[in-house]
Formats: C-alpha cells, structure tokens, sequence
C-alpha cells in the first residue's frame, strides 16, 4: 500500500452536497457540471442537462445566457437574477449570480465556473425594513402636518404650508390645491413647475368630469396618467404629468377643494403607502377647513355680541338718565300739589267743612301714593346693572340691622347661625334682604309675628330664605306678585305700590340667582332665592 500512487480525490460529491447552486460550462458553451440545486432551479433533472450546450438548457433564462457568453470572454461577472423554482411557481427568488473564468496552467481558457447564492430572504427583509423605514417617515411628515394645523387657525397659512410639508413627503414633484368658491375652482395654492396654473379658474364640471377624487370624495393613485381618462388631459398634454395621487377635501361631507401631487419624470410612480397617507393628510386639512370656518363664525359672533351689548348698555344708560328725568319732572308738580294742598288748609283751614277736610286729605295722601310710585320706578330702573364694587359682607349682622330699621314691635327675627361672609355688592344684597324682610313685617297679621332668615349651600351659590307666619298667598298670586305694580290679596289694608317685589326679582337674576315662594293661605310664606358666593367687579365698569 505504501508503495501506491494517491489517485486525486473526486470532489463531485462535494458539488452534490453544496446547498447552492453550481455548475461549469467548458470553452464550448457545454455544460460539464451541474449539482442538483442549479438542476431544480432550471427546472431538468442534473443527467439531462449535462453534455447539453447552454443555449439548449437555458432557452428560458436569456440574462444568464449573456452572463456565460461574457464570461467564455475571459471577462468575470456578476448580476442578481429573478428566477421562477419551478417547485414554488408562486414565488420569484433572487439569486446573486456569479461567473469566473477557468484558465488552464498554460493561461488557455477552459471554461466558466457558475456560482449562486439566494439572497430572496435578505432583499425580503431589506424590503420590509424599507417599508418599515418610509412609513415612519410618512408618520413623522403626517404629525408635523397636523401640528401645523392645530397651531394656527389662519387657512392660508396651512395650505401654503402643508401642500410644501405634503408634496416633499411623497416626493412629488409638483402639487395643486384647488379650492371651490361657489362652486368656481380655482387653483389657489400651488408647488413646483406647476406654480404657472396659480389662480387659474375651473369650471365645477370641468374638474368633476377630469378629477375622480371630486367625484367619488376619496383618495386616488394613477401611475399612469396618460393613459387614464380620469386625469386632467391639461396637466398631461401641457405640463407633462405621468403620475397622480389626488383627494378630495370635506367639510361635513361636502367636498370644498382637492389635493394633488403629480410626478412628471416618466418611470416614477406614487405607492400605496403614499396613497393612505395623503388620504390622512386630506383629512386633517379637511378637519382643518372646518375648524376654520367655525373659528371664523365665532368671531362674527363675538364680534355681533360686543357691538349688540354696546348697544344695549347705551340704551340701558338712557333709560336710567329717562327715568332720573322723567321722576324729577314728574315730581316736581306732585311737590307744588301737596304744597297747594296744605296752603288750603292753613288759609281755609277754620272755613272747612269736615267734608272738604277729608277731600284735602285724600288730597294729599294721593300725593304721597304717586310720589311712591315715582320713586318705585326710578328705584326698579337703577336696579342691577353694574357692580362697581364688593367687599366682605357679614350677611347675619346685615340682616339684624334691616330688622332694627323697622317698627318691629311684636315681631321676632330668627338668623340662622350657619349664615356666612361673602363677598359681594352689599348695596344690592341689602335691597333684596330689606325688601323681603319689609313685606314680611308689612303684611304680618298676627301678634307674635315671626321672621325666620336661613341659609343652605347650593356649590357656587348660596341658597337664601325669608320665611314669615303671615297671612301666606294663594297660589293663584304667586308669579303675578313678581310682575311690576302686581300686589297680593290684602293689599288694600297695607301702602305699597307692587314695585318691591319686581327690583328683588331684577336684582337677584342679574347677580345669575334665581327666586321662588312657597306658599299658602294661612300658613306663612317662604321667599327663596339665591346669591353667587362670590361677586367680581364688571370690568368695563371698573375700566
């Protein structure tokens, strides 16, 4: 044995073995060696491709042919080739192909050397990582665009800014937003070569009938332009547009613009991603649109509102001046009456019959009752209206001393010891308290007439009550007694003139309170009502 030659081992089981693909083609384009996957990627078994000249076993593969051809050219070579695996004719695999020339000892070309590797699964995943990498791209693009539109509400300033922000994220080269202004489209917002259609105007059919996204209300991708009717024949005869994505823009489902983002190099084309993309952006922008318009409303309101409440507190402040006026000049005549009134009866006095007398002290007494009246109006006239000032208001010590100002005799007043500080306007706290507490001892019939004053918490209010063990009233009275110059069953024993009642009411609705009474015949009455817990200042008083 020691004494044998080693013969060269055969490797062609190596070849075999090998999990890509590996063949050998001599000087005369026949295949010499061919493992088993090259075999199942050309779709023969390994014993009929072997001894076969190339042209015969790769009628289907022409970019290989050409590789080998060049190759035999002593030229080495590599490409990435798509192949159908005739096991999975489903699916296209890349392999990344190389030829390397073989060169006998003396430098005379035998033949090529064919080597693949399957790289499907690493340009897959590149592939996916790509996709990965664009649509965060477009997420981030889509953010900024939604931030811009949430921080201004000026519609200019969005269009110019999102249509630039919209058109460099897809890559477009150009972009057009055209606007619908009762139903004439203009094209009001432009970017790239198409800045020369700027402010040009449509007809609301010509776009309809040229623009799909108009009429269907949704996004539209269309790589080939020139041949799709549904594209502008303009944009593509005259400004070379090959690929479109287009949207519609709604406001409450009524489309008032369009978006679209044009390609004009041929070979470029728009993806889906870009696709649901600008579909988001068109509803922002229509979200936007519509934000825009209701900001623009409001402000005609607020706008309305100011000038109406201008108007209202010049009207308000000539009826006050009206009713000073009017009370001092109606006054005035009543004073030189009662002055009459009495001259008669110092004069005449001892001529009187007891009948003139009485006459000349109705007389007078009608005087005093208009006089009433007079100042009951003016007084119901001042009422409300501005706070020009507040300060703290111990509300138990106030209504003890309204109490104190009457003829109280037979008559005891009950505070609730719970009764709190506020503050507010004292003026007008005192005349809602004064007036109830007034009429709860005005119209008391009993002898040991009672007041009871007590308070509940109501959150920003204060839930204030007057009951008394009066006379009560009816219910048929108790809305009407509200009214001005409206009083209760009794009256006529009591003066008054119905005006009290009225400037509570007035006072406690415009503090934002609301009063009621619950009543019955015979059982007292109790005046509720409420009072804000806190009282500001009216600024434009204040200013």
């Amino acid at each position: 044995m020691g004494g044998e030659k080693s013969s060269k081992p055969d490797i062609g089981w190596i070849l075999e073995e090998l999990p890509y693909p590996v063949s050998y083609v001599d000087r005369d384009g026949m295949v010499q060696r061919c493992n088993a996957t090259a075999a199942k990627l050309i779709g023969r078994p390994a014993a009929e491709v072997v001894g076969q000249s190339v042209d015969a076993v790769l009628t289907g593969h022409p970019d290989l042919r050409d590789l080998i051809e060049q190759g035999l050219r002593s030229k080495e070579q590599s490409a990435q080739l798509n192949v159908v695996s005739p096991e999975d004719p489903g699916r296209m695999r890349c392999f990344h192909v190389r030829v390397r020339p073989h060169h006998a000892e003396q430098g005379k070309l035998q033949g090529v050397l064919l080597t693949g590797e399957d790289v499907s699964s690493w340009l897959e995943m590149e592939a996916v990582r790509e996709r990965v990498e664009r649509d965060r791209e477009l997420s981030a693009a889509l953010n900024r665009i939604n931030g811009l539109i949430h921080s201004t509400q000026d519609i200019r300033t969005i269009m110019s800014r999102v249509i630039v922000e919209a058109a460099e994220a897809v890559g477009a080269e150009s972009a057009v937003i055209y606007v619908n202004e009762q139903d004439d489209w203009v094209a009001r917002y432009t970017y790239g070569p198409l800045d020369s259609i700027r402010d040009r105007h449509f007809s609301d059919q010509e776009l309809r009938d040229s623009i799909r996204a108009i009429r269907e209300g949704q996004a539209i991708l269309i790589n080939d332009a020139r041949a799709d009717p549904d594209v502008n024949r303009d944009l593509v005869m005259n400004h070379g547009v090959r690929a479109v994505l287009d949207v519609a823009l709604q406001m409450a489902e009524r489309v008032v613009g369009d978006f679209g983002l044009y390609y004009h190099t041929p070979g470029k084309h728009f993806t889906e991603a870009e696709k649901e993309f600008v579909d988001k952006v068109g509803a922002s922008v229509g979200l936007a649109l519509q934000n825009a318009d209701r900001f623009t409303r409001l402000k005609k309101a607020e706008v309305a509102l100011r000038e109406s409440d201008a108007a209202l507190r010049r009207t308000n402040a000539e009826l006050q001046q009206f009713a000073y006026l009017a009370s001092h000049d109606l006054r005035a005549p009543l004073r030189a009456v009662s002055n009459l009134a009495s001259w008669i009866e110092e004069d005449l006095g001892p001529q009187l019959s007891g009948e003139s007398r009485n006459h000349v002290r109705l007389l007078r007494d009608r005087v005093r009752l208009m006089d009433a009246y007079i100042q009951g109006l003016l007084t119901y006239s001042r009422a409300g209206g501005r706070t020009t000032r507040v300060e703290e208001v111990d509300t138990a010590q106030l209504v003890k001393n309204i109490f104190k100002g009457h003829d109280v005799a037979g008559m005891h007043l009950t505070v609730a010891e719970n009764m709190p500080r506020l503050v507010t306007d004292r003026t007008k706290l005192c005349q809602v308290f004064a007036n109830l507490i007034g009429n709860a001892i005005q119209y008391q019939d009993h002898p040991n007439g009672e007041i009871r004053v007590a308070v509940e918490d109501a959150d920003e209010f204060y839930d204030f009550s007057v009951a008394d063990n009066g006379p009560g009233i009816p219910p048929e009275f108790q809305e009407r007694i509200f009214l001005m110059l409206q009083r209760g069953p009794g009256s006529e024993k009591t003066e008054g003139t119905g005006i009290g009642l009225a400037v509570v009411k007035k006072l406690v609705e415009d503090a934002g309170g609301r009063i009621e009474v619950e009543s019955a015949p015979g059982q007292g009455a109790t005046f509720r009502f409420t009072w804000p817990k806190v009282m500001v200042p009216d600024a434009s008083a204040i200013s």
